[in-house]
C-alpha cells in the first residue's frame, strides 16, 4: 500500500470560513503536496500568516486514489 501524508487547501464557504474536506468528495488534484514526514507548500512569502483551518492534512492511497480517514485542520502558522 502506498500510503502518503498530504496536505489539502481548504475551501471557504460564502463567510469566509474555512469548510473541512471530505475523504469521499476530496479529489487528488486537491492536493497541495504530498510527502512521508512532511509537507511543502509555495506561494507564500516570508512574514505570510497562514491562519488556522486553511490547510488541512490527511492520508492518502495512491493505489486505491481514494483519501483515508480523517482530514486533521493544520494550526496557523507564519511562514519563515
Amino acid at each position: 500500500m502506498a500510503l502518503k501524508i498530504v496536505m489539502v487547501k481548504a475551501k471557504q464557504d460564502d463567510n469566509g470560513n474555512y469548510i473541512a474536506p471530505n475523504r469521499y468528495t476530496a479529489k487528488p488534484e486537491d492536493i497541495v503536496d504530498s510527502g512521508e514526514a512532511s509537507v511543502q507548500i509555495s506561494g507564500y512569502k516570508s512574514g505570510d500568516v497562514i491562519p488556522d483551518g486553511a490547510y488541512y492534512v490527511g492520508f492518502y492511497n495512491d493505489q486505491l486514489e481514494k483519501f483515508l480517514g480523517t482530514f486533521q485542520k493544520v494550526a496557523g502558522f507564519t511562514v519563515q
